[in-house]
């Protein structure tokens, strides 16, 4: 897949579609100067902040607060998608279970 203004190739991760040198043509100093006077709005920031903390955490309320650094190593270093890295948390615990099942110890406690 290449920018859609000028062809060029882009990386896997990349998500808008657009190379550095036209993704920075869309984004106008008039927009980034209008999202830096929101941001230093106090109450504009706590508003948006515990919005977006909020959002987040109700999107992995499913995966066990131990198992949240890795599900986030996944997603943000390794750029695995949010459902292969469900995918693997998930197997993951599964076998920790097992794991227990057969030692009696859980796998996070063995140093």
């Amino acid at each position: 897949m290449g920018c859609a203004t000028c062809g060029k190739p882009l990386s896997a991760v990349n998500q808008s579609g657009y190379c550095r040198k036209h993704f920075g043509a869309l984004n106008s100093e008039r927009t980034s100067e209008q999202s830096r006077r929101q941001w230093a709005n106090p109450e504009y920031r706590l508003k948006h902040i515990g919005a977006m903390r909020r959002l987040g955490q109700h999107r992995i309320a499913w995966c066990p607060l131990e198992y949240r650094e890795d599900y986030r190593i996944l997603k943000r270093v390794k750029h695995y998608s949010a459902a292969q890295a469900r995918e693997m948390i998930e197997a993951r615990i599964a076998a920790d279970l097992r794991r227990y099942e057969l030692t009696g110890q859980l796998q996070r406690t063995v140093a």
